[in-house]
């Protein structure tokens, strides 16, 4: 269900952006056109196409936003670190919250199973943080070690009582432990009242191909 659901996130991101992200693009050079023949004494008219002109630029930039996470180019074409650290600063323009990130060696060859877990994770974190949390500052790192990989989001918000979880699905936590578990990984979550929650994703080494199992898939990949 879960790669269905990514494929379906992909189609209709591709949609967005081919569709109608370029449509509404090609609307606003024809409303800005027609303003340039507009005569300055026309007044009431500018100021109306100007709203217009304002308003289809916030809907092609919200569509490309809506586009962007349901499906992230960034994750795709460049990695998990500069896609997670874009999404940092995304949630910190966009609400009041200050979100820091940071990365402690890394990794750039994950699987892309893993990455993909992983981006959803800290989207779902953050959406929660933005949403529930009231936090003002939220730390968000992403680290690896001899055992694995790892993803920790840690906010300063209101946080809730263990028997809260079961809230609104337990807040995304059931999605984002059978992400993990999908790649042998483990979510671990602690909050208190008033001191704030951590969300710690973990996936381990054996979740990684091995080289051999690499050295198959790339002679499979080149006898097809």
């Amino acid at each position: 269900m879960i790669h269905a659901q990514e494929e379906e996130r992909s189609r209709i991101a591709r949609d967005l952006r081919d569709d109608f992200s370029q449509g509404l693009a090609l609307q606003c050079i024809d409303l800005e056109q027609l303003l340039k023949k507009l005569a300055k004494t026309e007044t009431d008219e500018r100021t109306r196409l100007l709203k217009m002109l304002k308003r289809t630029k916030q809907m092609t930039a919200d569509i490309r936003a809506l586009s962007h996470q349901l499906h992230s180019n960034k994750l795709e074409y460049v990695g998990l670190v500069p896609a997670v650290s874009g999404l940092c600063k995304e949630i910190s323009e966009k609400y009041e919250i200050q979100v820091h990130f940071t990365e402690c060696e890394f990794p750039q060859d994950i699987p892309k199973d893993v990455a993909l877990c992983l981006f959803r994770v800290a989207q779902e974190g953050l959406g929660n943080v933005v949403k529930h949390s009231q936090a003002k500052n939220t730390q968000v790192e992403l680290s690896a070690n001899p055992s694995g990989v790892s993803l920790r989001i840690a906010d300063d918000g209101m946080g809730f009582a263990p028997k809260d979880t079961t809230r609104g699905g337990g807040l995304g936590l059931v999605g984002m432990t059978e992400r993990l578990r999908l790649v042998r990984g483990r979510l671990s979550v602690t909050s208190e009242l008033m001191q704030g929650t951590t969300i710690l994703a973990e996936v381990p080494m054996s979740a990684f191909p091995t080289e051999g199992q690499v050295r198959a898939i790339a002679a499979g990949g080149a006898e097809s």
